[in-house]
């Protein structure tokens, strides 16, 4: 087998995995109402600068015709942003700009999804990538894992992290229960979209970094952008405390160097605490398997749920994440429901 070198990470494949990681379909919300395949060009004034969380938003007066048109545009999240360059004072409101977007589906929305905008002094900033001068520079040799500990994100391709998994399974055995469940379903109903924390396991598809850490015979693992904090107790422990976000009680069954097994119980009900349109009961299960493969700088995860109130037995994915440097956590205000909600504003119909 052809031995691969992750060391020494090229410019094309920062790029690449910049690209792979912004959001997947555990995301905020789906970018289906915006056409990926065609993109605007606009040039105006800054009108709002949003620092928001989960998304930022720029609101751009459009000069470009002669004819006045008041435009809105979603960009990435905080951390998103200032993985990429960007800070709180890269754009203010009055400045003009040059930017490009992937506009409406509904030619007739002034909303857009920001591609990337340039400033009077040349400097271009991108939403899902970072800038030249960041690509440019030279990063330390990326060293695998030998523990499971190290910053991870998971691997999938752009378009489905903007578009894709934002409806209910089609191939689980569902319970007639979570049958009529799904019937109902809606997915401007999702949770997220009231700031509620995602849990387990719908937190391990997570678009966003996970940082794992030994502490003593645990493991700790934080998300970036989100609330959840999550133990992995030893399996010689013999009370874990109750937790919160709906993360249960997470046991380590077995660990060696490169594969561990958890299993995680003593949920509360959740609604759509298994995935989007279905929910959870106190019987969940969650167990995971994770396999350090790839010499240490990928992570395989075989996730298996049990939950007889929605499943009529139970259901396996699997997942694969990537090493990536480590990296601070970026600071950002808690998330707020109007701004989470606010891409309804421009929905017709």
């Amino acid at each position: 087998m052809e031995r691969r070198d992750y060391r020494h990470a090229t410019i094309a494949v920062s790029m690449c995995i910049a690209l792979m990681s912004v959001s997947v379909g555990n995301a905020h919300h789906s970018r289906s109402a915006f056409n990926l395949d065609a993109t605007i060009m606009i040039d105006g004034t800054v009108t709002e600068v949003g620092w928001t969380n989960p998304h930022y938003y720029l609101g751009v007066r459009d000069e470009t015709t002669g004819q006045t048109q008041e435009w809105t545009f979603e960009g990435h999240s905080i951390p998103g942003l200032v993985r990429n360059g960007w800070s709180r004072s890269t754009l203010a409101v009055g400045s003009r700009v040059s930017l490009v977007a992937n506009p409406n589906s509904d030619p007739e929305v002034l909303f857009g999804l920001l591609n990337h905008v340039t400033r009077r002094d040349g400097k271009t900033f991108y939403s899902f990538r970072p800038t030249d001068e960041m690509l440019q520079m030279q990063k330390p040799p990326l060293a695998p894992s030998t523990d499971f500990t190290g910053t991870w994100r998971i691997i999938r391709s752009l378009r489905s992290n903007l578009v894709g998994g934002f409806e209910p399974p089609t191939d689980w055995p569902l319970t007639d229960l979570a049958h009529e469940e799904v019937a109902r379903f809606d997915v401007n109903d999702d949770p997220s979209l009231s700031c509620e924390a995602r849990g387990v396991p719908r937190m391990l598809s997570w678009p966003y970094s996970q940082k794992w850490i030994n502490q003593g015979a645990d493991l700790f693992v934080t998300l970036e952008h989100a609330v959840e904090e999550r133990t992995l107790f030893d399996e010689k422990t013999v009370m874990i405390p109750k937790s919160s976000h709906d993360l249960g009680q997470s046991r380590i069954l077995s660990r060696t160097d490169t594969e561990l097994v958890v299993e995680t119980r003593g949920f509360s009900p959740k609604f759509w605490g298994l995935t989007r349109g279905v929910s959870s009961g106190i019987a969940k299960v969650v167990t995971e398997k994770y396999e350090l493969v790839e010499d240490g700088y990928r992570l395989k995860l075989t996730l298996t749920l049990a939950d007889p109130l929605s499943l009529s037995e139970p259901v396996t994915d699997t997942l694969y994440y990537a090493k990536v440097h480590d990296f601070d956590f970026a600071a950002e205000p808690s998330c707020d429901v109007g701004t989470a909600k606010r891409h309804l504003e421009f929905e017709r119909g």
